[in-house]
């Protein structure tokens, strides 16, 4: 190659094939390129589906519920692909059914792990016949020159068979559930105010939110599975999918109709199965905890006080600090146990530590943080000193410089190192997950708090930097590791 910016051995002329070349006139293909049959008997193939179609009318397609105004009364039927002869090539496409004018539509396409193709089709009673003829035409022999009838539309079909709503299921979970969770219904354009009538009808909640797009609408819905197959049959037509609610806490955190947040709580707190009794702890130093709350108490171990006057209950204004702080680290994100639907099983153990004192008592004393949170530590531990834990501080300060050591992180490294007075070898290391800042009620990253003046317990890191959030872990270790999530 001329020019050629490479250099060393691979630097060569290319091979000259000019003398091998031979020149050939071009030659037009004349008449249609026909491919190869896919069926060896065409009337055969086409009596086996017209077969199919006829039983998928049978009664048992049948709701037997009334169907909302306006609801054409029709079935579900399920088209399936001829499988392939060579595992290289793809599957066939399930062919475009719809045909608009007899408001048969195809509802949504999957494929199989066999390779082949399902089509979900509302069919409705009136265009049964059309459906059929058409199937029929496309079984009789084609005219002299003329391609057959209707064979890109059922060619490649294998089986038609009656459908049902469990045909319009999406979702690795298993669709049969008796408990009352949260669904998505995929909805056609029209189909929204059917699906409403039907469920008041029937007393069936649907959360007042959806998503729109410009061919497929998306409602929730709470019910059970049994439900659902009512709706969904008395509706065909109108869902394309159903599937299990996704990551929409909004379900959760707005009340609807008839499900509030207190319904969710009871629903919830009904399915839990509490730690085995040799789990590990998280244990809370904060403002105490209600420990008889639905969802605390069944993995709450103990609820103590550094000093025993002060009582142990959350003190905390506007539902508490340690008490959601427990939640949170008992739970994670309730949204996904929630809407489950099945037994939830709990993995660890939440101990509650208060270090703050509730009014009318004074503050403590800054210069006895490290003692107190000492203190502390070492009074969870008397009450049962071999059980696994974490310790958990998600408490602040304004009045030690968060750029400086300070005796608190100096009482904290302590005993993450597990060399506080009364520790006996071998030394008890210890894990402290520690807050070190906070974000406003607006959420908004630019104003994340604290820039300067908060307590960092660590005390020998960096002022913090705008992050949603900073979280400190301490363990036994020469370089403490600082942990920030965005």
């Amino acid at each position: 190659m001329p020019n050629s910016p490479v250099d060393g051995e691979h630097n060569s002329p290319h091979i000259d094939i000019s003398v091998l070349k031979t020149e050939v006139a071009y030659s037009p293909v004349t008449g249609p390129v026909t491919p190869s049959p896919l069926r060896a008997d065409y009337v055969a193939h086409a009596a086996r589906l017209i077969a199919g179609l006829q039983a998928a009318f049978t009664v048992s397609a049948r709701p037997s519920e009334e169907r909302p105004p306006g609801v054409e009364p029709g079935v579900i039927v399920e088209v399936e692909t001829m499988p392939l002869d060579s595992p290289r090539k793809k599957t066939k496409p399930v062919p475009d059914l719809d045909f608009t004018q007899q408001s048969i539509r195809v509802l949504q396409t999957r494929r199989t792990d066999e390779k082949t193709e399902i089509g979900v089709i509302f069919v409705p009673d009136r265009s049964r016949d059309f459906l059929q003829r058409r199937i029929a035409e496309y079984g009789e022999a084609p005219r002299r020159n003329k391609e057959r009838l209707h064979k890109a539309e059922f060619e490649s079909i294998e089986t038609i068979r009656q459908g049902s709503a469990d045909s319009l299921y999406v979702g690795r979970e298993p669709f049969e559930t008796s408990q009352t969770v949260w669904w998505e219904l995929w909805l056609i354009p029209e189909g929204r105010q059917p699906l409403i009538v039907a469920a008041r009808t029937r007393g069936i909640d649907l959360h007042p939110s959806s998503l729109e797009f410009p061919d497929i609408e998306i409602v929730f819905m709470h019910a059970n599975t049994a439900q659902i197959r009512v709706i969904a049959a008395v509706t065909y037509g109108y869902i394309a999918e159903i599937r299990r609610a996704g990551a929409r806490p909004s379900v959760i955190l707005e009340d609807s109709e008839t499900v509030g947040q207190p319904d969710w709580v009871e629903d919830l707190a009904a399915r839990l199965a509490p730690p085995p009794s040799d789990a590990p702890s998280v244990c809370v130093l904060d403002t105490g905890v209600a420990a008889a709350h639905q969802l605390i108490q069944p993995g709450l171990a103990r609820a103590l006080a550094y000093k025993d006057e002060w009582n142990t209950d959350d003190h905390e204004a506007f539902g508490g600090h340690g008490t959601p702080m427990a939640g949170l680290a008992l739970y994670g994100d309730l949204f996904f146990p929630c809407q489950s639907g099945t037994i939830h099983k709990m993995t660890h153990w939440v101990e509650s530590m208060k270090i703050l004192p509730p009014p009318p008592y004074v503050g403590n004393d800054p210069a006895s943080y490290g003692d107190i949170t000492q203190g502390a530590v070492a009074k969870i531990e008397i009450e049962d000193p071999l059980r696994p834990r974490v310790h958990c501080l998600a408490v602040t300060d304004d009045v030690y410089d968060p750029a400086r050591p300070s005796s608190w992180s100096g009482a904290i490294d302590q005993a993450a190192a597990g060399t506080m007075p009364g520790d006996d070898a071998p030394l008890p290391r210890r894990l402290f997950l520690i807050s070190t800042g906070n974000v406003p009620d607006n959420g908004k990253l630019d104003d994340v708090l604290p820039l300067r003046g908060l307590e960092d317990p660590a005390q020998s890191w960096p002022p913090p930097c705008s992050f949603r959030a900073r979280l400190t872990v301490r363990m036994a270790s020469p370089a403490p590791t600082t942990m920030r999530r965005r």
